[in-house]
């Protein structure tokens, strides 16, 4: 039951809802039912009711009856075949109709007859066109439904005409033939509307409004048979237009407010004639497939909402398009009223999009088109053109036209182009690509002068370029940006403000061009601009009148990989030019077959970075010219083949910049220079190489304080017949680290008034001047001049009014026939100068002067520092000339050395009126015919510890020829040695005498081995004449003439005739008894005569005159006068010699003593000894004491040869004091003869002395001891400026100071070591003192004076000027003072109270050290034991004590005189050495009473101390107690030695004592000494070994290995291997390294040894203890 009901109520539902589905279905086929109304020329308006069978007459009837039907249903209207006019009929309105179509249909015009057949054929039409609307297309426009006059208006319906024709005749004034309206559409199919009159047309005909649409399809017409175009208005709406035609059309666009809902307009496949297009509002144009004829297009309004609003272009976001794609446009002259105003074909504004693609544009073969421009844009309007072929167009402005828009202009062709310029842009953007000019040929442009041709102009701001892949070959401009329109630009920029903020790049243009090429261009002019170029190509042949580039007002040039061709010979016609603060960049570009490339000015800037230039022609005009505060940047390029034959390649002026880099190879320069850089203008040259270059005039010429900087750079190969850089006015020209090799020119550098900077420069190979120089500041650093393979015929330098810094400079290897530096009032100032193997050779060029290497004249200051000139050959003239009041000043370690100066009369250097110096520095090994150095009229030399050695030459003055106007200003601390000369070893003076030997004038010179004719060290001209006559003191034989110059040197390299008149006088008269010729060589001549005479004769005139020195003389003869060796005969007056061996004593031949070398007129000492001549009177008293017991020996002399000279006068007192002698005492003979042996090394044979220092009897005075008046109050006075024997060259006080600082450490290390000295320190230090004391004459002795306690303890130095006992005293206070330190606790004192703890435990490591300072702890409170360390300590110091007192009472007779041996200028016991002597005289007695009561006391030690206890004299017991204690310890056994040796110390002393007196007795027979000192330290040593006298067989050991190395020192010394072949010097240097080593090997050895025996001990105790624990 239940399921029953259900499935009735399934079946009751599905009923209602199956009824309600066909009640919905009738409804709606009720609603959708046509209506169809039929309309023909048998119909009746009246009668019809406009079925097919009773159809209406007219149109307007149909109309009427459309208007009063419901318009939800879709109508019909068949139009019967015929014309049906609507000129009477009103303004029909369809509103809201669905649908309404209007098409033809076929009619049998008998109604009778075949009515009924007609309306089948109805019907079936009927239902033909129900199912297709285009069942009449192929009845090919031949409409057979016209339709004329028809005025519509259409609202939100929908009308479709199929196959009709609406024709208009002339209508009324503002009739509007269709309205289509609010969201209508109207379809025209396969229909045609036809305008035959003449309109209104400032009415609108059609209009479309509101969202409406026309739709023209099929083959539909709208078309004017006449000029006039028809207007159609669209609103925005909606146009449709596919594989129709429109002619004579004026048609409006406006898209109305809303951008969203913008107007659309599709064509496609149809034809357009001469139809006119403006767009308004925001709207929306396609065109594709279309045959455009004639007509124009103006989308100016596109976008523009409100005319009235001038802000309506704000809007950037317009949304409008128009696109023309696949078309074929024909275009034609403008036709009609409005053409007047038309002036573009395409006028695209207000935003739209506009695109042209794949198209073709034309203009009618058979007549000109009058635009203005094809294509004009404007207000932020995008327009594309893309493939269009444009062909036989004419405008008379531009081609195209943007203004304030985007052009995209891509694969574009065209020809026959007749236009003024291409592209015009106001304040828009063009993108350009692909654009190949050779399809696309432009004629007759700019009025017949396709130079003026203009491809793209920007007239105004802001607009940018991107033009990629074009290629052009055409003349003219292919870009201007040059009459900017700046009225446009201001209203552009002003329009943008509020979205831009006008931030001013806004208004610069922005252009970029890539991967194109340009030929047979006139050029680009571009302002105010930025420009991008990559990878262009850029040619130019024939632009006679224009730059090809013209860069002007802040524009920025940027170009890449570009390729620049500009061969026009013009001096004014630029590749570049870049003006008014412009700039342009270049980078990997190549410049070629071009003549002039940039001018950059008005603060412009150009750079060219790796950018290659080459095959450059220039007849007139600057390559490079930048001018006017600019800047001109070459960077890394290279230029090959430039050629300049009147003009410049360069000109930097005007306070511009010049930054260059890079490669110049094969270049030409004419007349002009290379580069001009002028007028505060500054060039940075940075690693350029230039090479293979010819230049007639200059290369750089820098003026009017201008720069020129070099770094890094290379010339090389260089050919010049002028000047390659000019410096003037005050300008800079620097080069650093840069190469001039192999370059050829006549002056390198020409400079005036400015400074020139050379800096680490390479410079080889060059021929030419180096430097021309006025008035300028020139410094040379680093850079060398070598091996130039050719020969410079002119100056390397020339300095006038300059100032001159060389540092680091050699010029070396080189040849030059001309002076390498010369200067005119100028400062030169070499440092580390070198001039090295250079040759100067003849100059065999007649018109230049022969000159010196080095020129320095007119107040020209020369410093030479720290400077060498070494190894050079001057073949012409001087090799440095200074003259005219110069200074030429060697200083700080110059050195001129091994020059070689080969002409005759030329100098090393030659001063004439100008002063020379040499400070510290050296002249060495020249060799020159003339001279070294010559100084004339009013010159000077300075000489200040200067060095000057082998120099050589054939003339005079080795090292200086002074001629009577100059002079020597300065000579100290000098040194000259092994120069040579023919006359004057060193110098050479013609009339001013110098002292060079004075020390107060010339002090601290050294002359040695000096070698000359005559003058070894200094002579003159001829100028003395004398006559020396044979008398006592005389060598000569014969009477003898000398010609000598003021030095005393014989003029021994001439030759002299002399006539000698010899007269005898008497009381009475005078007679001539001899009158010759005599012929003076080598300085002297002599002739014979002997001047004896009876007693009448008074004397004889003797008169000597050399004709050829004009020189006379004329002197007194005595009677004969025999010499000191000689006896007289009275009767003859003829004097005889001793034999050989003896001499002549008071009248009678004595054999000469030993020692002494007596042959006839030859009486003198042998070496090492020194020969005194007593008085012949037999006075042996005639050395006069005085008040302080110093000496001289008034009687004493040298040899009879030496004193000749001196003794020896010309002079007529002499010879008077000499007769009456004679006439006294007929035993004419000399005195005495005595001999006395020297200190070893003083003396030498004919009693010379060691050197100058030495004087005095047995050269006992120095030199340097102080100054006195005269000579006799010198020798009254004891020497103090001596070390003993040996006189001091210096005098140093500091020396004190490291002498008491030995004593306090000497002191302190005996403190340290006193309870332990006798094993280590004694022995040692007595070795050291012994030898000090042994070889107190030797010189070459260091150190070791210290140990005997001399201040003075460097050879030939000492600390003070004293006498020797007070010298003595000294050391004998310092021996008490190291006394009392070393008895002290001094040295553990300061390690363990003074030193930080970290050096006390560091000290305490040392083994010896804590053994001794443990045994100061264990017996510092001892008094026995500290008893004997002051013995020890006196043992230590006895040699010294000793030795000093006894050379202050030791003496040493000569000439009955006693003197103190140890100084023999002190007489002994004068009024203050008698102190002395009697002090030491009395220590010296309580020591030895002291050394005799230990002495009993050691040998009798047993009765002494037995017998102390009953003696009642309490000080002969403590005295005998303290001595023995003394030796022995409280066992009276001795600690150091064995029981029976206890007196071993008294032989130590004995030996010591012994030395001590030989050493000083025997200071002056030292041929002996030696051996003796050896014999008794090997007697000692051979005791002290076979004896054994010690306790421990280490210290045996070690004494014995000290006696060994002792008698090594002496049997070394006294060896005749050394004493024959070594200087006295080397001997004692010997000496003293021997001492020191062999102390220093005994105490390492005592070291190792004691320690080695210390940790025996330790062991062998250790194993007692072990053993005993064991037990």
């Amino acid at each position: 039951m239940r399921k029953k009901i259900i499935f009735f109520s399934i079946l009751i539902f599905f009923f209602f809802i199956n009824k309600s589905f066909q009640q919905f279905d009738n409804s709606q086929l009720q609603s959708t039912d046509e209506i169809n109304l039929y309309v023909n020329k048998n119909g009746n308006d009246t009668s019809g009711d406009g079925s097919i069978t009773s159809p209406f007459f007219s149109i307007c009837k149909i109309l009427n009856i459309i208007n009063q039907t419901s318009p939800s249903q879709p109508i019909i209207v068949n139009i019967g075949v015929g014309n049906y006019s609507c000129t009477y009929c009103i303004r029909y309105q369809f509103e809201n109709f669905i649908e309404i179509k209007f098409q033809q249909y076929y009619y049998i015009d008998d109604t009778n007859n075949n009515n009924k057949n007609n309306n089948n054929n109805n019907n079936n039409n009927n239902n033909n066109n129900n199912n297709n609307n285009n069942n009449n297309n192929n009845n090919n426009n031949n409409y057979e439904v016209i339709i004329i006059n028809l005025n519509l208006m259409i609202s939100n319906s929908r009308i479709e005409i199929n196959g009709i024709q609406f024709n208009y005749e002339q209508l009324e004034s503002g009739n509007m033939i269709l309205l289509i309206d609010n969201e209508s559409e109207f379809i025209l199919n396969d229909s045609k509307i036809q305008f035959g009159g003449s309109f209104n047309l400032t009415y609108y005909l059609i209009s479309v409004e509101h969202n409406s649409t026309l739709m023209v399809y099929n083959q539909s017409i709208i078309e004017q048979n006449n000029n006039y175009s028809f207007k159609i208005y669209f609103l925005t709406s909606k146009l449709e237009i596919y594989n129709s035609t429109l002619t004579n059309q004026y048609i409006t666009f406006n898209g109305g407010e809303n951008k969203n809902l913008p107007g659309t307009f599709f064509i496609n496949y149809s034809t357009f004639n001469y139809c006119f297009f403006f767009t308004k509002g925001y709207s929306n144009l396609y065109l594709t497939n279309v045959n455009i004829i004639g007509g124009y297009f103006d989308t100016t309004l596109l976008g523009k909402i409100n005319e009235n609003n001038e802000n309506n272009n704000n809007n950037n976001n317009n949304s409008s398009e128009f696109i023309i794609n696949n078309c074929n446009i024909i275009i034609k002259k403008c036709k009609g009223f409005h053409c007047t105003v038309i002036n573009n074909y395409f006028e695209i504004g207000y935003g739209i999009k506009f695109n042209l693609i794949n198209s073709k544009l034309e203009a009618d073969s058979n007549e000109d088109t009058n635009y203005q421009s094809i294509i004009f844009g404007t207000d932020k309007s995008i327009i594309t053109i893309e493939k269009v072929f444009f062909k036989s167009l004419t405008t008379f402005k531009s081609f195209i036209i943007v203004n304030d828009c985007e052009l995209i202009f891509n694969e574009n062709s065209g020809t026959k182009i007749n236009t003024k310029s291409f592209i015009k842009l106001y304040s828009s953007n063009l993108e350009l690509n692909s654009l190949n000019f050779q399809n696309f040929q432009i004629i007759n442009a700019a009025q017949g002068n396709e130079k003026n041709f203009i491809f793209i102009e920007i007239k105004s701001l802001p607009s940018n370029l991107t033009i990629t892949n074009l290629n052009y070959n055409f003349n003219g401009f292919p870009i201007l940006i040059y009459n900017i329109d700046n009225n446009n630009s201001n209203n552009n920029s002003n329009n943008n403000n509020n979205n831009n903020n006008n931030n001013g790049s806004n208004n610069i243009p922005i252009v970029e061009l890539f991967n194109s090429i340009f030929l047979n261009i006139q050029g680009f002019k571009i302002k105010n601009s930025i420009i991008k170029f990559k990878n262009v190509t850029i040619e130019s042949i024939n632009n006679d009148n224009n730059n090809l580039f013209e860069f002007s007002e802040f524009t920025k040039f940027e170009c890449e990989e570009c390729f620049f061709k500009n061969p026009i010979l013009s001096n004014r016609i630029y590749l570049f030019s870049i003006l008014s603060k412009s700039s342009i960049n270049l980078l990997n570009c190549k410049i070629t077959n071009s003549s002039l490339i940039a001018l950059i000015e008005n603060e412009s800037s150009a750079k060219f970075e790796k950018t290659i230039f080459t095959e450059l022609f220039s007849t007139v005009g600057e390559v490079l010219k930048c001018n006017s505060n600019s800047e001109l940047i070459i960077e890394d390029c290279n230029f090959e083949r430039v050629y300049c034959i009147t003009s410049n390649f360069l000109l930097i002026s005007n306070f511009s910049r010049l930054e260059m880099s890079g490669t110049l190879s094969n270049f030409g320069i004419g007349i002009e220079p290379f580069a001009i850089v002028n007028y505060n203008s500054i060039a940075y040259i940075d690693g350029i190489i230039m090479n293979s270059t010819v230049f007639q005039s200059n290369l750089f010429s820098i003026d009017t304080s201008s720069t020129l900087n070099f770094f890094n750079s290379e010339f090389n190969g260089l050919f010049s017949f002028g000047t390659m850089f000019l410096v003037y006015n005050y300008s800079e020209l620097s080069f650093e680290t840069t190469s001039l090799i192999d370059n050829t020119f006549s002056i390198l550098i020409d400079s005036k008034d400015s400074r020139v900077d050379f800096k680490s420069i390479e410079y080889l190979n060059n021929l030419g001047k180096l430097l021309s120089s006025v008035g300028d500041i020139i410094y040379f650093e680093s850079f060398t001049i070598d091996s130039v393979k050719g020969i410079s015929f002119v100056n390397l330098f020339t300095f006038n009014k300059s100032n001159v810094y060389f540092t680091n400079i050699t010029i070396s290897n080189n040849y030059f026939m001309g002076s390498v530096i010369e200067s005119y009032q100028s400062k030169l100032i070499f440092s580390q100068f070198n001039f090295i193997s250079n040759e100067n050779l003849y100059n065999l060029n007649e018109n230049i002067r022969i000159s010196s290497s080095m020129y320095f004249v007119n107040n020209t200051n020369v410093q030479l520092e720290n400077s060498t000139i070494l190894f050079n050959i001057q073949n012409s003239d001087h090799f440095i000339y200074i003259g005219s009041g110069s200074e030429l000043e060697f200083i700080e370690q110059s050195n001129i050395e091994g020059n070689n100066i080969l002409s005759s009369g030329s100098y090393l250097i030659y001063s004439s009126d100008s002063d020379i110096s040499f400070d510290y520095s050296s002249l060495k090994s020249t060799h020159s015919v003339t001279g070294s150095i010559g100084l004339f009229s009013q010159s000077s030399i300075s000489m200040n510890k200067a060095l000057f050695t082998n120099n050589s030459n054939s003339f005079n003055g080795g090292v200086a020829y002074i001629d009577e106007t100059s002079k020597i200003s300065k000579l100290k601390s000098s040194f000259f040695q092994l120069n040579s000369a023919s006359v004057g070893g060193v110098f050479y003076t013609e009339l001013t005498k110098y002292q060079l030997f004075n020390n107060i004038s010339f002090p601290n010179n050294y002359f040695g081995l000096n070698k000359a004719i005559y003058g070894d060290i200094i002579a003159s001209i001829p100028s003395i004449v004398s006559i020396e006559l044979p008398d006592l003191n005389s060598s000569l034989s014969k009477p003898t003439i000398k010609v000598e110059d003021y030095y005393k040197n014989l003029i021994s390299d001439r030759v002299y005739l002399s006539n000698v008149t010899i007269s005898k006088v008497t009381l009475y008269n005078s007679i001539i008894v001899k009158n010759e010729q005599v012929v003076l060589k080598g300085g002297f001549g002599s002739f014979d005569f002997q001047f004896n005479a009876p007693p009448d004769v008074n004397y004889f005139l003797v008169n000597v005159l050399i004709q050829e020195l004009n020189i006379s003389i004329e002197i007194k003869a005595n009677r004969t006068i025999c010499k000191d060796y000689q006896i007289y005969n009275n009767e003859t007056g003829i004097c005889a010699s001793c034999p050989m061996g003896s001499y002549n004593f008071q009248g009678s031949c004595k054999i000469c003593l030993e020692n002494i070398i007596c042959m006839d007129s030859d009486i003198h000492s042998i070496n090492d000894y020194y020969l005194i001549i007593q008085n012949n009177n037999n006075n042996n008293n005639s050395i006069n004491s005085s008040s302080d017991g110093s000496s001289s020996s008034g009687s004493s002399s040298s040899s009879s040869s030496s004193s000749s000279s001196s003794s020896s006068s010309s002079s007529s007192s002499s010879s008077s004091s000499s007769s009456s002698s004679i006439d006294n005492n007929y035993n004419n003979g000399i005195g005495f003869l005595k001999v006395y042996e020297c200190a070893i090394g003083i003396c030498f044979e004919r009693n010379k002395c060691l050197n100058e220092l030495y004087r005095g009897n047995l050269c006992s005075r120095c030199i340097n001891d102080t100054d006195y008046e005269n000579d006799d109050e010198f020798e009254m006075y004891p020497s103090n400026g001596k070390n003993l024997v040996r006189c001091c060259k210096e005098f140093k006080s500091i020396l004190f100071l490291p002498y008491v600082l030995f004593l306090i450490f000497f002191g302190l290390i005996l403190s340290l070591f006193k309870y332990n000295l006798s094993t280590l320190i004694i022995p040692i230090v007595l070795m050291i003192q012994i030898n000090s004391i042994i070889f107190i004459s030797y010189p070459g002795i260091y150190l070791l004076q210290l140990f005997r306690f001399s201040i003075d303890f460097i050879d030939d130095i000492c600390s003070f000027r004293l006498v020797y006992y007070w010298k003595s005293f000294l050391s004998l206070f310092s021996i008490l003072v190291v006394f009392s330190i070393g008895f002290s606790n001094s040295s553990f004192v300061i390690i363990t109270s003074i030193l930080p703890k970290i050096f006390y435990r560091n000290l305490m490591n040392f083994k010896l050290i804590e053994k001794n300072y443990k045994l100061h702890i264990k017996f510092k409170n001892d008094f026995k034991r500290n008893l004997k360390v002051k013995f020890n300590l006196v043992i230590l110091l006895f040699q010294p004590l000793l030795f000093n007192l006894f050379s202050l009472v030791i003496s040493k007779e000569i000439n009955s005189i006693n003197y103190l041996l140890i100084d023999i200028s002190i007489i002994l016991k004068n009024s203050t050495h008698s102190i002395f002597y009697s002090i030491s005289l009395f220590l010296l007695i309580l020591i030895f009473l002291i050394l005799l009561i230990l002495i009993l006391n050691c040998f009798f030690y047993k009765i002494i101390y037995n017998n102390n206890n009953n003696c009642n004299n309490k000080l002969i017991k403590i005295i005998s107690i303290g001595s023995t204690y003394l030796l022995f310890n409280n066992n009276k056994k001795s600690i150091e030695y064995k029981d029976k040796f206890k007196w071993w110390h008294f032989i130590i002393i004995l030996k010591s004592i012994i030395i001590i007196i030989i050493s000083i007795v025997m200071l002056f027979n030292h041929i002996l000494f030696i051996l003796i000192i050896t014999t008794i330290q090997f007697i000692f040593s051979y005791l002290q070994f076979v004896f054994h006298p010690y306790k421990k067989s280490t210290d045996y050991k070690l004494n014995n290995f000290l006696n060994l190395l002792q008698l090594v020192i002496l049997v070394t010394i006294d060896s005749k291997l050394i004493g024959s072949n070594e200087s006295l010097f080397n001997i004692g240097l010997l000496i003293t390294i021997l001492t020191l080593t062999f102390s220093l090997i005994f105490s390492i050895i005592y070291y190792k040894l004691i320690i080695n025996l210390s940790q025996n001990n330790n062991n062998n105790n250790n194993n007692n203890k072990n053993k005993n624990k064991n037990c």
